[in-house]
């Protein structure tokens, strides 16, 4: 992605695959998406630094309101994704890698950061583009990491019951 709008889609090997232009007629739409997450993730060069970052990152330095904006833009493109016909765990994955972007994101300063590494937006559009290209290897991806971080949120939630558990039965006898 490193201009907002190649000719033809590219996987994550970068191969460029001329069949997809001709393939799906919903070609447009996954170009325009494609756009706008090189707008929200990549459109402003750090020279310095030598990377790049979007109005994402940008946004998200407005304490609150900003990650509420990208996060809606974040939908946008899921509900778009849903329109050419991804399926949806590979939806809820996109739903993942939004919620993720949203809840550290919203941590001042380390969000930011995270928001530059992070990039969402692309990480969606790819699994869109992966999915019109290879549709069923994107869902049996998407179902292993669905399942993973179900399996790790749950971990972590029954971590803190536990944690917690623990401190008021400490308190308790103290």
């Amino acid at each position: 992605m490193d201009r907002p709008l190649d000719p033809l889609p590219t996987n994550i090997q970068g191969r460029i695959h001329q069949h997809a232009a001709a393939e799906h007629p919903q070609f447009e739409r996954a170009q325009r998406l494609k756009q706008l997450a090189w707008l929200l993730d990549e459109s402003i060069p750090i020279p310095l630094l030598g990377i790049r970052v979007g109005v994402d990152g940008l946004l998200g330095l407005i304490p609150g309101v900003g990650d509420l904006i990208t996060t809606g833009i974040s939908t946008y493109i899921i509900r778009e994704a849903a329109h050419l016909g991804v399926p949806r765990v590979v939806l809820l994955r996109m739903a993942f890698n939004s919620a993720i972007d949203f809840v550290i994101g919203a941590v001042p300063l380390i969000g930011d950061f995270f928001d530059i590494g992070w990039k969402s937006n692309k990480r969606n559009v790819k699994l869109v583009l992966d999915h019109l290209d290879a549709p069923h290897k994107t869902a049996r991806g998407s179902w292993l990491t669905v399942i993973g971080l179900t399996l790790g949120v749950g971990a972590a939630i029954a971590s803190m019951l536990i944690g917690i558990g623990s401190l008021f039965a400490w308190l308790w006898r103290g």
